[in-house]
């Protein structure tokens, strides 16, 4: 029988925790509101990257993702902070794949390798968050900066591992912003057109 402590005349409390209380912690209610972020934001990728901003409607971000629209709103307040979360976890999620500065007597052509195979890794069956990190939006205003830099940060790893392996002499002198975009291109054109059938590490080691 549950021990009872009084407070008072004819106020008692119950002192035995109920053991369905013990299950539950606040840790375990941070993970699940987690989750259901993240269900929204890769939900809110496949979207937009399917559409222009203005024509995506928050109710099929909802539908994609199984939620209720009002849902969305409890982690959103709008769906431009919607769309610029969606943006900035795709460029932390690139920016922890690649260790800055590259590792000590990492080749530059070695540089390169690792790159491309970590963005395919990280995108391969989720093309809609890569493609939707190389376009260029003017609705988000002050926040567009921010984006930029983001973008500009792959972009010039890319160009730096270009320019040491030409110092080196394993590549010809070339331009190395230019020679950047391309290889950036060469990795989005993966992206975008593999076969269903190939695997990311295969197609890396190409």
């Amino acid at each position: 029988m549950p021990a009872m402590v009084r407070n008072g005349p004819g106020h008692e409390e119950n002192t035995e925790t109920d053991r369905s209380v013990q299950l539950y912690s606040p840790a375990m209610a941070r993970k699940l509101t987690e989750e259901k972020r993240l269900t929204i934001l890769e939900a809110a990728a496949e979207v937009f990257s399917k559409k222009d901003f203005h024509e995506v409607l928050t109710d099929e971000i909802a539908a994609e993702a199984g939620v209720g629209k009002g849902t969305i709103y409890r982690y959103f307040r709008s769906k431009n902070d919607l769309y610029f979360a969606t943006l900035v976890r795709g460029f932390d999620q690139l920016e922890k794949a690649f260790p800055v500065p590259a590792p000590p007597h990492c080749a530059p052509r070695v540089r390169l390798e690792q790159i491309a195979a970590d963005v395919l890794r990280l995108f391969w069956n989720r093309r809609p968050y890569y493609m939707l990190l190389q376009r260029d939006e003017k609705l988000l205003q002050n926040r567009d900066r921010e984006l930029k830099q983001k973008r500009a940060g792959l972009e010039r790893m890319v160009q730096e591992a270009i320019e040491s392996a030409i110092a080196s002499g394993d590549f010809r002198r070339i331009d190395a912003r230019m020679a950047a975009n391309l290889f950036l291109g060469m990795v989005r054109s993966a992206l975008l057109y593999h076969r269903d059938s190939e695997t990311a590490p295969a197609y890396a080691a190409q």
